[in-house]
């Protein structure tokens, strides 16, 4: 019998509604601040660094998005209730958060958040970009790092007995260095060996698994290729974040991935900052509404999913941003005006997340 992982408990398939299937409840992106800004900060740099985000602080780190540590954090079990239930109310049922260790995971507390805003929530198992890695990452082999995962997925997330529902790996381009922070290669040795043991602990578990892929660059190909090598199942397999690859949202590039028979996600709406990555803006909603709406006119509605990938502070509705519920109430509605069908709206947001999901 096929069921879907929460932190819960397990769920029905057949009883999963509308899911966002890449968000951050509880997180931590701090170490893309020390990255990313080279110390000694000048003086006004440093007190904001380390000050408290508030709503007139909300210019700035928009401006300076990994300046302000406190906006690189969701630390506030409250807020993320409040925000959790927001999302319920406009029809939201589940949350796939992809936080992974390196970035503040914390399966008990998001077990208390999921049962109070009486929220379906899964969690994942794996690591992030080279950067954020703990220590033993480097140390374990891909087998030793994929011994883990099965665990986590099997019988609990260290000690809890919480268990993870999704594998995240990611590949990053960020080197740590502030004074050259995009890395020439494709991919880190650790993140390929990250990669491989995702896969090795999907065929072990019939899990679901998705990838950050670095947006600068198109990679993902490169990404498919470690993947078939080990012998992934690409039926559940997601690329994350090809709604943000930069400077262009590149269709074609999108139709060539699932055409190799992976699914994506357009899973960054509502994410329109500048960013001191890329020396741009990233790109805009009216961008990826586009794009969707171009893809599914050419039927690619089945290998699509839709997410916000909220991970900071001011992305929050209580800190004047959109909240988790943008797609289905911002997004969802464009997309009807623009002629992309109920069917496919539910595809993406109830039925892809389901084949998925589904172990």
């Amino acid at each position: 019998m096929a069921i879907i992982t929460t932190v819960t408990g397990d769920l029905d398939p057949a009883k999963l509604g509308p899911t966002s299937v890449h968000e951050h409840v509880l997180h931590d992106l701090t170490f893309y601040h020390h990255a990313l800004f080279k110390y000694p900060l000048e003086p006004d740099k440093a007190r904001l660094a380390e000050s408290k985000l508030t709503i007139d602080k909300l210019a700035i780190s928009k401006r300076d998005q990994f300046l302000i540590k406190d906006a690189l954090r969701l630390d506030e079990e409250d807020v993320a209730v409040a925000e959790l239930k927001d999302f319920k109310s406009h029809g939201g049922d589940c949350i796939v958060d992809v936080t992974v260790p390196g970035m503040g995971r914390d399966v008990t507390a998001l077990k208390r958040i999921a049962e109070e805003a009486e929220i379906n929530l899964v969690a994942a198992t794996g690591w992030y970009v080279s950067i954020s890695h703990p220590s033993y990452v480097k140390e374990k082999s891909a087998d030793e790092l994929a011994a883990i995962m099965v665990t986590e997925l099997t019988q609990g997330i260290e000690g809890t007995g919480i268990r993870a529902g999704v594998i995240k790996c990611a590949v990053g381009g960020v080197t740590g260095d502030p004074d050259a922070p995009l890395a020439d290669y494709a991919i880190h040795p650790d993140e390929e060996k990250v990669l491989r043991a995702g896969v090795r602990a999907q065929k072990a578990t019939n899990t679901a698994m998705t990838l950050h892929p670095c947006i600068f660059r198109r990679d993902c190909h490169a990404y498919v290729d470690v993947l078939e090598n080990e012998g992934a199942d690409l039926d559940r397999f997601w690329m994350s974040h090809m709604s943000a690859t930069y400077p262009e949202l590149d269709v074609d590039y999108c139709r060539s991935l699932m055409d190799r028979g992976v699914s994506i996600s357009f899973d960054n709406f509502g994410y329109e900052k500048y960013s001191q990555v890329t020396g741009g803006t990233n790109l805009t909603d009216k961008e990826r509404v586009n794009a969707l709406v171009e893809l599914c006119g050419s039927g690619y509605d089945g290998s699509i999913m839709l997410a916000q990938d909220n991970g900071q502070k001011d992305r929050l509705k209580a800190y004047g941003g959109d909240g988790y519920s943008h797609v289905l109430q911002n997004i969802v509605p464009q997309l009807r005006r623009r002629g992309v069908t109920e069917a496919q709206i539910h595809n993406m947001l109830v039925e892809n997340p389901r084949r998925m999901l589904a172990r």
